[in-house]
């Protein structure tokens, strides 16, 4: 993984910082097949090695048009988080997968909803959390990174989904200052710092996690932050 370090560092996932929807998770996924590692890498930096890149340029970077295409397929994880805007009331919104294929994790441009930042606590994928990666020579890093970009830039609602040891780690430096504002319907604990509400959920892929769920959370979101302000 030695060739990868810089990728492991600098690479924080897709959108901008400049948008009020952040969602944090473990690490970006991928197939099993470990030599998609270098597709991705090669991607990245002919990209131009950005801290956050264009979601659907990066996937038709490296040739996978699933979640992009003329007839995308739903991506289970991101179609829950997408749920959670639903919810909350987001503009814009009119169809889940339209918005996946679209705007979801996208730079500002021409027709484009660039309302998401799409990051992870490890720069590197891989096809789940049993594959050995290095997850923490550069976590304290990167979550210093996060902390600043989020205190500055003050996104209204973030997102932190996994309960990973990294996850753990995540919710006590993000939130080191503040107290529970409530526990939601699905046990998700919510803090607010500064004016951004932070919310701390399972994992949307783990079985059992409906879209109405995460829906359901995009409402009570929505209500703690205007009973918040």
């Amino acid at each position: 993984m030695e060739a990868f370090q810089d990728m492991a560092e600098k690479s924080f996932g897709f959108g901008s910082w400049e948008v009020p929807y952040w969602f944090l998770g473990p690490e970006q996924g991928m197939s099993k097949d470990e030599s998609e590692l270098r597709k991705r890498y090669a991607a990245w930096r002919d990209l131009g090695s950005q801290e956050l890149d264009d979601c659907l340029e990066f996937h038709m970077q490296i040739e996978d048009s699933r979640w992009h295409g003329d007839k995308p397929t739903p991506q289970r994880t991101w179609t829950r988080l997408i749920s959670v805007l639903v919810g909350y009331g987001a503009k814009g919104i009119s169809d889940r997968l339209s918005y996946q294929q679209k705007h979801w994790g996208r730079h500002p441009g021409h027709a484009i909803n660039a309302e998401t930042c799409v990051i992870e606590l490890s720069g590197i994928a891989a096809h789940n959390l049993g594959v050995e990666r290095d997850r923490r020579s550069y976590l304290e890093s990167r979550l210093e990174k996060i902390d600043y970009e989020m205190r500055s830039k003050e996104p209204a609602l973030l997102i932190l989904y996994g309960k990973t040891e990294a996850c753990r780690r995540a919710w006590q430096h993000l939130t080191r200052d503040e107290e529970d504002l409530a526990q939601c319907s699905s046990h998700v604990q919510v803090r607010k710092a500064g004016e951004s509400i932070i919310a701390w959920a399972t994992h949307p892929a783990n079985f059992g996690q409906t879209i109405a769920q995460w829906q359901v959370l995009g409402q009570e979101l929505r209500h703690l932050q205007q009973r918040a302000a």
